[in-house]
């Protein structure tokens, strides 16, 4: 921090304030393979303001401290352009991807440090300083983790390098960058990088980026047989394999052993994650023993993180998150048959396959009417592909209780066609231009979708109704699926285990046994 000029240190000024810092020790590994970090960090309590905005003059409003985050679909996204040959550019004409395409994994070390304050802080200074902490404050100069506005500082400190180096920061999202000359699409992850491009390409890449700030190069992720390449690394704690079949992605593992351990995992295996409720169940279901809530709170959402890469708990966590507020036993029962379940499945693979082009952003959607037994709520499930590979998965309630199967269609279609348009704009950013289809097993979804006004289902609030206008300017095109057929059937309801996992083969996921060599203890 000495070398980097991170303070200037200063004597403690009358009257001004001036916040207090910790050192934090993490071990990045595990008890096997520790990687200690140590850290000071600022202790900035978050303040509100009337209007967003403090009277103090040397603070900036809210809106400076925004800092944003690429979602996880982007990541997956990346797997998929990388184990595809062609792409249509953004003039819509069919190109050929370079042949020898791998993924770099990038750390900047040290990252907020590189990036100037903005605005007038003062922090106690460490005893290893070795300066008197009662007569001496720091005044800094550099962003210091625990800051509210440090995010945004390295986010600001980011666009500037990128554009030095020719990169087009992305209009749906400001993680997202491209190299048009060079082909080189990159998504920054808080101080981690993974770009997709040529080999060579993505050595200029690091090499310059080198020249800025301290980095570390994790790896070249590339297919088996490539030089200079390596076939397995973990990302965000998540487990990356480039096999002969494609690119293989898994959840970190500790979740789900966490899950088990927390629950105790009683009682014979099962082969599905939830079953359908009873009625009796929900009228005879007690509040849940108040010294287990903090307990369900924590394992219920502990599953929905690990829920984001398996498509097969989402319906579970849909349901367990209903009784965050007031759980009863049975919510605690759902519970436990999930971790009962993880017992029998622990690892979920998804593999994004080798494929030779893609042409359609396809988004498939489905609905369960009045699903939901304490609300008659609908349940939207879709899935967004890119040829063979599943980018998003998503499954959760509808906020208006539809009062027909046809109308619930419609809700999801609405619900799905808005997440499959911010995956257009994620590519568009990429330098690739898809068009979107979309599709339904529903005839009367189908039908209010593709009319102009509401017709008889007049109850219907006009807010919903820009997915219409969508599909009339071809923005959306649609089609019909028979139910045996359709995919995100697993993301609305429970369903038997050969069902799941006929649809979760469809998908490109896949059970496994043992336990991946990256994988970090408990």
């Amino acid at each position: 921090m000495t070398s980097m000029g991170v303070w200037e240190i200063i004597p403690r000024p009358k009257g001004e304030k001036v916040i207090s810092t910790r050192w934090v020790d993490v071990n990045k590994k595990d008890d096997r393979n520790p990687k200690y970090r140590s850290r000071l960090v600022a202790r900035e309590l978050k303040k509100k303001y009337a209007g967003k905005v403090s009277d103090e003059a040397h603070t900036p409003s809210w809106e400076d401290f925004y800092a944003s985050m690429p979602p996880i679909s982007a990541l997956r996204t990346l797997f998929a352009l990388a184990t595809t040959n062609r792409a249509p550019g953004l003039d819509g004409r069919m190109r050929e991807l370079p042949r020898n395409r791998c993924l770099v994994f990038l750390d900047i070390k040290k990252a907020h440090f590189w990036a100037d304050a903005r605005r007038r802080i003062l922090v106690e200074l460490p005893m290893e300083t070795g300066v008197d902490t009662e007569k001496y404050v720091g005044l800094l100069k550099k962003s210091l983790y625990g800051t509210r506005d440090a995010p945004a500082n390295w986010e600001a400190t980011i666009l500037r390098v990128m554009t030095l180096l020719g990169f087009v920061q992305g209009r749906s999202n400001s993680c997202l960058y491209f190299h048009p000359g060079r082909q080189i699409q990159v998504e920054v992850h808080g101080d981690d990088f993974t770009g997709l491009g040529s080999k060579d390409h993505l050595e200029w890449f690091a090499t310059e980026l080198g020249k800025h700030w301290t980095i570390e190069v994790r790896g070249y992720l590339g297919p088996p047989g490539m030089a200079g390449t390596q076939q397995t690394i973990d990302i965000l704690n998540r487990l990356v394999t480039w096999s002969a079949k494609g690119i293989e992605l898994e959840a970190d593992p500790r979740h789900a052993e966490i899950i088990m351990n927390e629950m105790g995992c009683a009682g014979a295996k099962v082969s599905s994650a939830l079953v359908k409720e009873r009625v009796e169940e929900v009228d005879s279901a007690e509040p849940l023993d108040p010294e287990e809530i903090p307990r369900y709170r924590s394992v219920s959402m502990r599953l929905a993180y690990l829920a984001q890469d398996r498509p097969d708990l989402q319906v579970l966590a849909k349901e367990l998150a209903k009784g965050l507020k007031n759980p009863t036993t049975a919510h605690w029962t759902m519970l436990k048959r999930g971790a009962r379940y993880l017992r029998s499945r622990p690892r979920l693979i998804h593999l994004f396959p080798y494929q030779h082009s893609i042409s359609q952003l396809v988004v498939w959607t489905d609905a369960d009417h009045a699903g939901c037994l304490r609300t008659r709520k609908s349940t939207t499930g879709y899935c967004i592909r890119l040829g063979n590979s599943t980018t998003k998965t998503s499954c959760k309630s509808q906020a208006v209780i539809a009062l027909s199967s046809g109308e619930a269609e419609y809700y999801g279609l609405v619900s799905a066609a808005c997440n499959a348009l911010g995956e257009q704009s994620v590519l568009k950013d990429w330098g690739i231009w898809l068009p979107i289809h979309g599709w339904m097993d529903a005839n009367t979804g189908l039908s209010i979708a593709s009319r102009h006004g509401l017709g008889r289902v007049k109850h219907i609030d006009t807010v919903f109704l820009w997915t219409q206008d969508a599909v009339a300017k071809d923005r959306i095109s649609l089609g019909k699926k028979p139910t045996a057929e359709m995919l995100a059937d697993l993301l609305t309801k429970p369903l038997e285990q050969a069902r799941v996992h006929c649809l979760l083969e469809c998908m490109n996921y896949y059970y496994a046994e043992g336990r991946h060599h990256l994988a970090l203890d408990v």
